[in-house]
């Protein structure tokens, strides 16, 4: 887990960390909270042959075989109903939908007990042991007030170790 505010290089991190495991021959997924930042990460990482790269409802939308979301899709259809129909085909399609790694960008938006059920299906080895890169900042950027997330991640994840990414890389001083 890799802690930081805004600016860090916390998304430069996860871009990097995923092109690295994919020239090791490994196929995975780089999922994010952000629609905009999805867009981004998908366009920049296109040419990564093994590499899914979109949104952590993009993914789940693919998963259950969603191609339009319903008309007036509230948080019960995003926090439930789309988990609970994209866990299905990861727990019928068995290996061929699971990843060899997995790297989050803004997990502090992810880490709810519904969508962490999820990922443990998305790697090999599950969140326990499974090849896990996350990036967040559970302090700062929690935007849906997730304060017991970074408690949730750690039960599940045991062996996760943590670094802090203290300097703004963003916006330096004059």
């Amino acid at each position: 887990l890799f802690a930081g505010p805004a600016g860090s290089g916390k998304t430069f991190l996860a871009m990097e960390s995923a092109r690295r495991e994919i020239a090791t021959g490994k196929q995975g997924r780089l999922l994010c909270f952000n629609r905009f930042l999805g867009n981004r990460l998908a366009s920049d990482l296109a040419d990564l042959e093994g590499l899914r790269a979109s949104t952590f409802h993009q993914e789940l939308l693919r998963l259950a075989g969603i191609r339009r979301v319903p008309e007036g899709a509230g948080p019960a259809f995003w926090a439930e109903e789309l988990p609970e129909r994209a866990m299905e085909p990861l727990i019928d399609g068995g290996s061929s939908l699971v990843s060899d790694f997995l790297v989050i960008d803004e997990i502090q938006d992810v880490a709810t007990d519904a969508y962490l059920d999820i990922l443990d299906l998305m790697v090999t080895g599950g969140l326990r042991e499974g090849r896990l890169l996350l990036f967040g900042d559970f302090e700062r950027q929690a935007i849906f007030d997730n304060e017991t997330g970074r408690d949730r991640l750690r039960s599940r994840t045991p062996y996760l170790s943590t670094y802090k990414l203290m300097q703004n890389c963003r916006n330096l001083p004059r």
